[in-house]
Order: structure tokens, then sequence, then C-alpha cells
């Protein structure tokens, strides 16, 4: 899909969300998010992070894949699953504090820069923990911007075992039905 076709996709779907009313929501968001997923203490460049996220309103969990784009590249892409320990309402304001843990699962590519490999095939294992503030824009759609750590090991094919910490940061939007 081109870019321009691509953003023709999101406008189609804010305003399709926009369009729906408040009576059909049946407690079941799905969202897609952007961001950064910076690397640390392992020398990478800060690649750009892509992602889809569903989440109920019967459960606590949040559930998603990402893809990691570096240098035009398609870096990593993988799956994660939270559990929301709380959502909190920051004094009387709009916005609401959320926090808890979760895991990943993320394939790492080998990524080429130079001629010299930057990073092996592996595949990324590790704790998430999460903290957010969420707004509702109306009864429908709601916006977030989250930073998660996620220390874990890369079972790398060249390499064998590595440590490693991830430290995405990301801004979404969510569409309740």
């Amino acid at each position: 899909m081109s870019f321009s076709r691509g953003r023709s996709f999101a406008a189609l779907l804010v305003m399709l969300a926009l369009a729906l009313p408040g009576s059909l929501h049946a407690g079941t968001g799905i969202g897609v998010e952007g961001g950064a997923a910076l690397p640390i203490w392992n020398g990478e460049g800060v690649p750009i992070m892509l992602g889809l996220t569903v989440k109920t309103d019967k459960l606590p969990l949040i559930m998603g894949g990402r893809m990691q784009l570096n240098g035009g590249q398609v870096s990593s892409g993988g799956a994660f699953v939270d559990l929301w320990l709380d959502d909190i309402q920051i004094g009387y304001s709009i916005f609401n504090f959320y926090y808890g843990p979760g895991v990943a699962l993320l394939y790492n590519n080998e990524i080429k820069k130079d001629g010299d490999i930057k990073q092996s095939k592996g595949l990324f294992v590790g704790p998430r923990f999460f903290a957010g503030i969420s707004t509702m824009l109306s009864s429908f759609a709601e916006m977030y911007m989250q930073t998660t750590l996620e220390p874990g090991i890369v079972f790398d094919e060249a390499d064998g075992f590595i440590f490693r910490v991830n430290f995405p940061v990301s801004l979404g939007l969510r569409f309740w039905f």
C-alpha cells in the first residue's frame, strides 16, 4: 500500500469512527500506534515503530503487534500482551494514567549497514513494564501516549544469547465499537 493510500485509509477510518453513534459502543477497542523503539545499551539506531492494538472492556488485557523499521528496512516484528493493573483519572482532568506488566515476543531480521552485518536474525523474549496517559476524544475515540521498558534476551543465530533492553515510546489512537 502506498503512503498516500495509507493516509487515505487512515482518514477514512477516522471519519467512520466519528460518524458512528455512541450507542454502538460495545466495549472493544481497535487502534493504531506509532513511535520510536529506542534501543538501550546496544549501539543501534532508533527504529520507527508501527503497531496495531486490541482491547476489550471485559478483560484488562491489551494485545497487539508491532513492526519496527530501521533505515528503511523492517528490523523486527512481533506481538505483545499487556495486563492493565490500574486506570486512574488524573485529578479532575480528562486524562487517565494507566500502568502494568506484559510480555513481548519479537523476531529480529538481519540488518546490514555499509556492507557490515549490524544485527543478526534472532528472537527477542522478555517482560514489558508500561505506563501511559490516555484521554477519550469522544465516546468512541481514545488517544494515548505510552512508554514501555522491555528488558529481555535475544536468541541470536550469530552470537547466541544477547541481553537487550528496548524502550518503545508510542502515540496511539484507538476506536471503540
